[in-house]
């Protein structure tokens, strides 16, 4: 259903009728039975509330609204807006079918906070559905055991087609396909002018190369090998999560990332890898960043720009000077970075220089790969030493500023 019809069908949906109510206009929800304030956000509700129960036929006693995700038994204080539920008459239990967050006309509901609310309450309560709307724009997600909410729905069904899982799939948002090996140079372009994934002035020499390695990270279904590599502990390739992640420079990278659920030190995290255009006015400079969320948000640990990947063939080499910056610190010195690295992991140097892997362009990459695993392991790796190194400046930085404080305030004598 695009926005328009939507609106429309939404448009002629009738609410409860707004009453004045402890001072201020109210609407008596239906669901809830009490007076909830009319707000933009609740009148989306409200609307919503109506178009399950007269257009999807959903039962009044299937729907939940402001439902306490700790009702289920989940240690959460969070609530999610609308929840349906489908009766299960061989064992007599209600289970939640679907969950529906609303906002108020004026949010983007597909901005990664949003998503990442709902999804975080669907997950909770293991529902099929997913569905985020405004009262202009709605989006409908049905979970997929292999995929997990990547499906993209027309529009949420009625009622028991929904239990039915008879639905319509939108095939304008679905995951492409693969290209085959022999196929990529004649899509090399496809990164550029189809997913806005690179420059358009990129190095023509570089973007059959770089598609089949987006591909591998985001497409690909084969998994790295879990276990222990020279830094961490490879708990799971978790596969491909939409994220947005912050900068140095104050911007986001927001997309689709292959991410690794990592160990180290006993501590458990998140680490992504993507490759996104830069941005800059000469439009052909693309980055590969990788990014973890080790101290409890999402956080850049390298920003490698491709401009940078050594060409000999079909090998593809990266090359990394060790230049890395720490915070409001500011650039740190590479000739003590690299004496660190040395005593951390002294195999990615070589000759004074950081090699990250090389990679040949010579048949598919898969996430199993031989060369694809080392480069990746070298990648989180080189990615994991910069954190430790910029926590150990910091410390230190912090150290000897708190000295200086501390150092008594010289007299200065008037006496000439």
């Amino acid at each position: 259903m695009d926005a328009q019809e939507f609106k429309r069908a939404l448009k002629n949906i009738k609410t409860p009728r707004k009453v004045m109510h402890a001072g201020s206009l109210h609407y008596l929800d239906p669901i809830r039975e009490k007076y909830v304030p009319a707000t933009p956000e609740e009148e989306v509700r409200q609307r919503i509330l109506q178009y399950l129960m007269k257009v999807l036929r959903v039962p009044k006693q299937a729907i939940s609204v402001e439902y306490l995700l700790s009702k289920a038994g989940i240690d959460s204080k969070n609530r999610a807006d609308i929840v349906v539920w489908y009766y299960e008459p061989n064992d007599g239990y209600w289970y939640a079918l679907g969950v529906i967050e609303c906002k108020a006309p004026d949010v983007d509901i597909m901005t990664v906070d949003v998503k990442e609310q709902v999804f975080g309450y669907a997950d909770d309560l293991l529902v099929d559905y997913v569905v985020v709307v405004n009262g202009v724009y709605s989006c409908c997600w049905l979970y997929d055991d292999k995929e997990g909410y990547k499906n993209l729905l027309k529009k949420l069904p009625e009622y028991q087609k929904m239990i039915d899982k008879d639905v319509e799939f939108d095939d304008y948002y679905k995951t492409p396909e693969r290209f085959k090996f022999e196929e990529l140079e004649a899509n090399k372009y496809n990164l550029i002018n189809e997913r806005s994934i690179l420059g358009e002035k990129t190095n023509p020499d570089h973007l059959t190369f770089l598609t089949n390695l987006y591909d591998c990270l985001i497409l690909d279904k084969n998994k790295m090998p879990k276990g222990k590599y020279c830094c961490f502990e490879l708990v799971e390739d978790y596969g491909v999560r939409y994220l947005k992640v912050g900068n140095s420079s104050g911007g986001k990278y927001v997309g689709y990332y292959r991410s690794f659920k990592v160990r180290k030190n006993g501590q458990e995290f998140f680490m992504n890898i993507s490759i996104f255009d830069y941005g800059s006015e000469s439009k052909d400079h693309n980055i590969l960043t990788v990014s973890s969320d080790s101290k409890g948000k999402n956080h850049n640990s390298l920003q490698y720009s491709l401009k940078k990947v050594g060409k000999i063939g079909n090998a593809f080499h990266f090359i990394h000077k060790g230049n890395l910056t720490c915070g409001k610190w500011g650039a740190c010195k590479i000739s003590e970075f690299k004496e660190f690295l040395t005593k951390k992991a002294p195999f990615l140097l070589k000759n004074g220089k950081i090699d990250l892997g090389t990679i040949n362009n010579n048949r598919l990459l898969c996430m199993n790969d031989a060369e694809i695993v080392k480069f990746i392991e070298n990648i989180l790796s080189y990615a994991l030493i910069r954190d430790e190194y910029r926590d150990l400046v910091d410390a230190k930085k912090r150290k000897e500023q708190s000295y200086l404080l501390k150092l008594p305030t010289p007299k200065i004598s008037l006496i000439p």
